[in-house]
């Protein structure tokens, strides 16, 4: 029996080089066909540039290499201000979440970004934005121990209406990055909301109330869940994802977003 182990081994790593072999000429000669650019700008990258697909100039204004936010809600927090996990927001918000990690700031270049891939034709930069987090956030991200990845879910008409839910986008390929598994279906929205940018802060989370449900077949009692978002402005929208989850027994939820928005009627 152990040579049979040994020659299995053997042909499973004979079959793996023999797919990175593929993998590597199909993307030489794509990049060959047509050279690589960056998904925001289109500027013209490398032909070995690697995902995620952003030229360096771009991967700074979307990606700041460090900032102080607050780690429980994601906000921003002012050099000497409040410390992580007692700021304002969490002090105005009583949220599910156990911890936020965002991207960056709903503003400027980020800003455009999010709008730009929330288009029907920006499935590829919702792509790339998705291995943008995993890559730039990749320490805080690990250092949460989650078990799996879940995207907010979209309400079926709006989804058809749209042709894109940017966050599964997003947490297909964070959970990638990441090396986790993703339940792209895992969550359902059990009715239409009222968009949350058209109501105040206090309504959004009344209008989020009991508007999720976990589909059956997935059992994640235990389990450490990390929620994906675009824009993270309230929390409203992640702390009634968060607080279904916790309900069918999962012992503890983060959210990974793009973007955190500061003022109450930008984003949710």
């Amino acid at each position: 029996m152990q040579p049979l182990c040994r020659k299995d081994g053997r042909a499973r790593q004979l079959v793996h080089h023999l797919a990175q072999s593929a993998r590597w000429c199909r993307r030489t000669l794509l990049n060959l066909l047509l050279p690589p650019c960056c998904v925001n700008c289109r500027a013209e990258l490398e032909p070995e540039h690697e995902e995620p697909l952003f030229c360096g100039k771009c991967r700074n204004l979307l990606a700041p290499a460090s900032w102080r936010y607050c780690h429980r809600c994601g906000g921003r927090l002012a050099e000497g201000g409040a410390v992580p996990g007692d700021c304002p927001s969490c002090r105005r918000y009583r949220l599910e979440l156990d911890a936020v990690v965002p991207l960056g700031i709903y503003d400027g270049e980020l800003r455009r970004a999010v709008l730009k891939m929330k288009r029907s034709t920006g499935e590829n930069l919702a792509v790339n934005m998705g291995w943008l987090l995993g890559y730039c956030r990749r320490e805080e991200l690990a250092a949460l121990q989650a078990d799996c990845v879940v995207p907010i879910p979209m309400f079926w008409t709006r989804k058809i209406r749209h042709g894109i839910n940017s966050a599964e986008l997003l947490a297909e390929f964070l959970a990638r990055a990441l090396g986790l598994p993703c339940h792209k279906r895992a969550l359902a929205r059990k009715r239409n909301t009222i968009r949350q940018m058209e109501l105040p802060p206090k309504k959004r989370f009344r209008n989020l109330r009991d508007a999720f449900r976990l589909r059956a077949g997935y059992d994640l009692r235990g389990t450490r869940v990390l929620l994906v978002d675009d824009v993270l402005t309230t929390g409203a929208t992640c702390s009634a994802a968060a607080k279904t989850l916790k309900q069918a027994g999962v012992a503890w939820v983060g959210a990974a977003v793009l973007a955190r928005a500061e003022g109450h009627a930008q984003h949710e």
